[in-house]
């Protein structure tokens, strides 16, 4: 996402979408290098089973992790949607420099994203619960660092962390919670993941447009910290997220 604002300001929005464009052709050719050969099973062997959505719903630790994460991503991208045009506005610059400010949550990204036995030193379970009660104090905090750099991009560096925490977390939380049906329970996080999107864009954008990103922010803080609250059940699972060294 930096580097679409950088080329939308130094070329211009066509050519960032045209850029876009290049590097989906370029995924797809290497996506298809991932499909199996036809003779990966055996002939006559018998096919696994399949789960629906309907029988994953069924499972309450599929629901509870669902609504988390349905909570956290409308929470962060109802920050994260405005905050580019929010950073241009405050600090009176382009799309390039927004883009380049923004490009320190890409690097808190990186550093949890290879950090991982962090949350398993936590516990995936708990590790949730924290990283969206520290995203909380993060969301009402970042509308008021704009005057300070600084205090901006450590905030900005702390949201990658804890929002790649959250999603290494949910992830292994989500595979665990059916095995069998895994393919059904990740299917339905990426529908709640985007259905998250589109309300927290949807929903603040007229909050942006009125009371402002302040506004926003505690918006969103307010709705991580239910997530949080509600992230508690999902401690009393144990086949969620078994003790170390547990098979």
């Amino acid at each position: 996402m930096p580097l679409g604002g950088l080329i939308g300001e130094v070329a211009g929005w066509r050519e960032a979408l045209a850029a876009l464009a290049l590097l989906a052709v370029v995924a797809t050719a290497m996506a298809v290098r991932l499909l199996p050969p036809a003779a990966a099973r055996p002939a006559g062997a018998p096919a696994a089973p399949r789960v629906g959505l309907r029988a994953a719903l069924g499972v309450p630790a599929v629901r509870w992790l669902l609504l988390v994460n349905l909570l956290d991503m409308l929470a962060f991208y109802g920050v994260y949607t405005y905050l580019g045009s929010f950073l241009r506005d405050e600090l009176d610059v382009g799309s390039g420099p927004a883009a380049g400010l923004i490009l320190l949550y890409g690097l808190g990204v990186a550093v949890m994203s290879t950090n991982g036995w962090v949350i398993d030193r936590i516990g995936k379970a708990r590790a949730v619960t924290l990283t969206l009660l520290c995203l909380t104090a993060l969301f009402a905090a970042l509308p008021f660092t704009a005057a300070a750099p600084v205090a901006l991009g450590v905030v900005l560096i702390l949201m990658g962390t804890q929002q790649a925490g959250f999603l290494t977390a949910m992830a292994t939380l989500a595979t665990n919670a059916m095995p069998a049906g895994r393919g059904a329970v990740v299917a339905l996080m990426s529908s709640t993941t985007y259905i998250g999107v589109m309300l927290g864009a949807a929903l603040m954008g007229p909050v942006f447009e009125g009371p402002g990103y302040g506004a926003i922010g505690l918006a969103c803080a307010a709705i991580a910290l239910v997530a949080a609250a509600l992230s508690v059940r999902l401690h009393t699972a144990p086949a969620l997220d078994p003790a170390p060294g547990a098979p």
